[in-house]
């Protein structure tokens, strides 16, 4: 008689978990526009601009598994904050700038008119995409590279004993490195600058919430900044 076989696969802890699936779940999505998409001009807007449908799908998913962790993570304390908003749009404010000075405008985007054929349909798009911007965006980022990533880099599986806010080179250079390399070429002097304000107010105020704040105040100057000029390629 044969004998059963049991497969027994590790358990990933819930802490990590929570701090990598979400982050993983939103690169996987990033990438579904660009297999999806159909260059034909007589086919319907979700299938000539599926990031229309896609981001709003990010939000969705993203937000649901961040609150089905909530109680893994912790941002506080809560300190210094409008510091934080300043020094988010002040970072934005490099940022821009120094893209523009090395790039100009960019090309193409994330265009809202590509559904203006359905006025309520286009409003809410442009509605999710800025919270997409605000909120999703700045929890994930900030959850997995100073949650997870820079206290891995620093005490490897003993991460979560590791504090927040505790600097080093090593984890300093390898987040600015990914970061220039998940970015825009022309986007590499900003992610320098940004990474290093960031840096400081994490090291300065012990908290990832501060610097989920910092991002999210960073994010929507630049949403406004895109949204009013319709500079939809910097998003």
């Amino acid at each position: 008689m044969a004998k059963n076989v049991t497969l027994i696969l590790p358990s990933i802890p819930r802490a990590l978990l929570a701090h990598v699936a979400p982050m993983a779940l939103f690169l996987g999505l990033q990438v579904l526009p660009g297999w999806l998409r159909v260059d034909n001009e007589l086919l319907p807007w979700y299938r000539r601009a599926p990031e229309h449908w896609v981001y709003p799908l990010q939000v969705l998913l993203c937000g649901l598994l961040l609150w089905r962790w909530r109680g893994e993570y912790r941002l506080g304390p809560w300190v210094r904050l409008r510091l934080a908003s300043n020094l988010g749009m002040l970072g934005v404010v490099f940022w821009v700038l120094l893209g523009w000075w090395l790039g100009g405008e960019r090309g193409a985007g994330f265009d809202p008119a590509q559904v203006s054929s359905e006025p309520m349909g286009q409003g809410m798009v442009l509605a999710l995409r800025l919270l997409r911007l605000v909120l999703v965006v700045p929890l994930v980022e900030e959850l997995f590279w100073r949650g997870w990533l820079l206290r891995f880099v620093q005490a490897g599986s003993r991460w979560q004993q590791q504090p927040m806010g505790r600097h080093d080179w090593s984890s300093f250079l390898t987040l600015a490195g990914l970061l220039m390399l998940a970015h825009d070429w022309r986007d590499a002097p900003a992610v320098l600058v940004w990474v290093s304000l960031m840096q400081w107010l994490w090291v300065s105020t012990r908290s990832l919430g501060v610097c989920v704040l910092m991002h999210a105040a960073g994010n929507a100057l630049l949403g406004l900044w895109i949204v009013h000029g319709q500079h939809w390629g910097w998003w």
